[in-house]
């Protein structure tokens, strides 16, 4: 655990928590404790999204609070990746989506190099909120100019195996097309419709590959890869939604700390144009956006 003295108000984006920058290592643990002292001390982990994803973070943070408390941790020996658990429920496959979509920004500055994010906070509890943040991002991008509008929605498959639990990367995307005639009832329908008929665990062609590649040579790709959609101002996806639910802060305490509130911060994507995190829990909505700094 690294420990660090700093005002950091987890609200304003990354300005003031610079240490957040740093990037993970790819040959030493892709993840890492951090204590932030300040007026509200703060626990951060933080984790490389190529080998855990948000579940998969919640499933380590709760191992750690289990230990501060003196409890035992339950661990995890999974290896399982993502497109072989998928495979193993479903042997359709798909296309990769072409980079089509507009983003809700408009078109891209000069390119720079990272993203910026932002948290806002909702009191109370809130419904359909995948469908209504979809609109928003799409009536934003239309502000801008003609195209069709992607949402991705990250979709944790470790429930298509009973009793699964694993730390790693075991998201698939489905992906939810936004019209003029859509509405937030339909897209909430749209991600049933897709979940029922297990469209979570249809693999992208030749996706399964990228579990040969190193992570040093996939970050060179996705550099030039990056410089290309952003001066064609075509993405993949207008935005990434993500949704964790509502969070039980008492397993989260242990050891002297006690959350109040539990957020998280979006992967360092630099081409989509725009990525949310929502985390609930009996009291409030926490959201944080992401955008490149190219389109920010």
């Amino acid at each position: 655990m690294r420990k660090i003295s700093a005002e950091c108000d987890g609200r304003g984006g990354p300005g003031n928590a610079p240490f957040l920058c740093d990037p993970l290592p790819y040959t030493r643990p892709t993840c890492e404790v951090l204590y932030l002292e300040g007026a509200i001390p703060r626990i951060i982990f933080r984790t490389s999204h190529g080998v855990m994803d948000g579940i998969g973070t919640l499933t380590w943070m709760e191992d750690v609070f289990r230990v501060l408390r003196s409890e035992n941790p339950i661990g995890s020996s999974s290896t399982l990746t993502e497109y072989l658990l998928a495979s193993s429920i479903s042997d359709k496959t798909k296309k990769m989506h072409p980079a089509d979509t507009i983003a809700p920004t408009g078109k891209a500055g000069k390119n720079i190099n990272g993203t910026t994010w932002k948290r806002l906070t909702f009191d109370g509890t809130h419904t359909k909120l995948l469908g209504r943040i979809g609109m928003a991002i799409a009536g934003s991008a239309w502000k801008y100019g003609r195209g069709p509008v992607r949402i991705g929605i990250p979709v944790d498959v470790r429930p298509r195996i009973a009793g699964l639990r694993s730390t790693g990367n075991l998201s698939m995307a489905l992906n939810v097309e936004i019209s003029k005639k859509s509405t937030a009832d339909s897209i909430t329908y749209d991600i049933i419709r897709q979940l029922y008929n297990q469209h979570d665990c249809i693999c992208v062609e030749g996706g399964d590959y990228l579990d040969l590649v190193p992570l040093w040579l996939m970050g060179i790709g996705v550099k030039l890869i990056t410089k290309i959609i952003h001066a064609a101002g075509r993405y993949n996806f207008s935005c990434m939604i993500s949704n964790h639910g509502k969070i039980d802060l008492d397993k989260f305490s242990g050891g002297g700390f006690s959350a109040d509130t539990i957020f998280f911060i979006p992967p360092r994507v630099d081409w989509l144009p725009s990525f949310v995190i929502l985390a609930g829990n009996e009291e409030r909505l926490e959201v944080t956006v992401s955008v490149p700094h190219s389109l920010g």
